[in-house]
């Protein structure tokens, strides 16, 4: 098979994984950063996809010892 083909099947193997639960999709109401419902160590990156008519949120970490920021859109030292 060609490198493409496989690469391919590979994104639509991780779409598939990656697909998000009807609580998630009302996160995404716009492409951008959303802080995770219940862990401050956790943030949501959304996404648009025009092909499918859909969001893709993407569950991200922030490094140990930070929390996300939805004011800054980073992670950073927890407040005092």
């Amino acid at each position: 098979m060609s490198k493409l083909l496989l690469l391919s099947l590979l994104l639509v193997s991780i779409a598939i994984v990656l697909a998000n639960t009807p609580e998630q999709d009302k996160l995404c109401a716009e492409v951008g950063f959303c802080p995770h419902e219940t862990d401050p160590h956790k943030y949501y990156q959304c996404q648009f996809i025009p092909d499918s008519s859909t969001w893709y949120l993407a569950e991200m970490h922030c490094q140990a010892s930070l929390v996300w920021s939805q004011q800054h859109l980073y992670c950073d030292w927890k407040a005092q």
